[in-house]
């Protein structure tokens, strides 16, 4: 398998993307949380994700969640509490237990005030 730097994409690609099948809508979440810097439109975007009908799309939006928080991509510590509320959810389900669970241990490990988190 080769590695490949995700491309970056624009909130309006991000928007068509999501309309595609569910390998081009997860690349597009994981892209996005990476690329855009808008904290409050992906955290939008991310949430809302999580209630997609497609598993592929909730799975890729619960790993973006996760490194939004690591990558210091969100509004406040207030948001960080609705995204970990977000998730929770997700711990009971079999096929997403353990996307959620890594999703967790991001935010625990990247929040403000946390010894690994960006100054």
């Amino acid at each position: 398998m080769i590695y490949r730097e995700p491309e970056e994409i624009t909130k309006e690609e991000t928007g068509r993307e999501l309309l595609g099948t569910p390998a081009q809508a997860s690349a597009a979440l994981f892209r996005a949380a990476l690329w855009l810097d808008d904290p409050e439109w992906l955290e939008t975007l991310l949430l809302k994700s999580l209630k997609d009908s497609r598993e592929d799309v909730r799975d890729a939006a619960l790993l973006s969640l996760g490194h939004i928080v690591r990558l210091q991509k969100f509004v406040s510590e207030a948001s960080v509490e609705a995204i970990v509320q977000a998730i929770q959810p997700f711990l009971s389900d079999p096929k997403l237990s353990e996307r959620a669970e890594g999703a967790l241990d991001d935010i625990e490990v990247f929040r403000p005030g946390s010894d690994y988190a960006k100054d």
